[in-house]
């Protein structure tokens, strides 16, 4: 019944700029603007923060150098995006700039866990966000399906890199190493 209630929940939406946006109060709330429209996303659920820091910790600990950052930590885009992806990773050179209140720029791998709330944005409209702004490689994971889809930016255009369970070890181009899963998704559910 919860679950049911969570999925039918639709986030509450408000017109405004970039620069509006930034002007507003700090807030732990998951808030994004999308094509000018802030999104107000509901609290995620356990399972997916506890997919959230196991990414992260799997991120950090192969990666060569370079930062990685949990939402809430805003990622602007350009005047009208400015996206709080759950984990993003930013590399050493990279030519986006890190601030104290916004990454400017793509970083270099997003990675965006699914909720009831966000399934179909983080498909849709934030898939062709970060496809469009140039982010080299984007991670959608699954926590009911224990599955994570990569994609990979080739010729400005997202292809499969495959999708891939927790038997599985991929390689991951724009880090340069491998990620095993099962790890990051073991006991995830109550």
């Amino acid at each position: 019944m919860e679950k049911d209630r969570l999925m039918m929940s639709a986030p509450e939406s408000i017109r405004q700029s970039a620069s509006e946006y930034f002007a507003r109060p700090e807030t732990s709330t998951l808030e994004e603007l999308i094509d000018g429209e802030i999104i107000v996303s509901p609290t995620p659920l356990i399972r997916h923060q506890r997919l959230v820091l196991r990414l992260a910790n799997a991120i950090e600990r192969a990666m060569p150098g370079g930062e990685v950052l949990i939402a809430p930590a805003a990622v602007m885009l350009d005047q009208e995006n400015v996206l709080e992806p759950d984990v993003f990773w930013i590399a050493a050179q990279s030519a986006s700039q890190l601030t104290d209140r916004a990454m400017q720029g793509p970083p270099d791998l997003v990675v965006e866990v699914l909720s009831p709330s966000s399934r179909a944005r983080d498909k849709k409209a934030k898939f062709r966000l970060y496809e469009r702004f140039g982010v080299a490689e984007y991670w959608i994971a699954d926590p009911d399906a224990a599955i994570l889809e990569a994609w990979t930016l080739r010729d400005r255009a997202y292809a499969l890199a495959g999708v891939f369970d927790a038997a599985d070890t991929f390689q991951s181009p724009v880090l340069g190493a491998a990620i095993a899963l099962g790890p990051v998704f073991a006991a995830l559910q109550f």
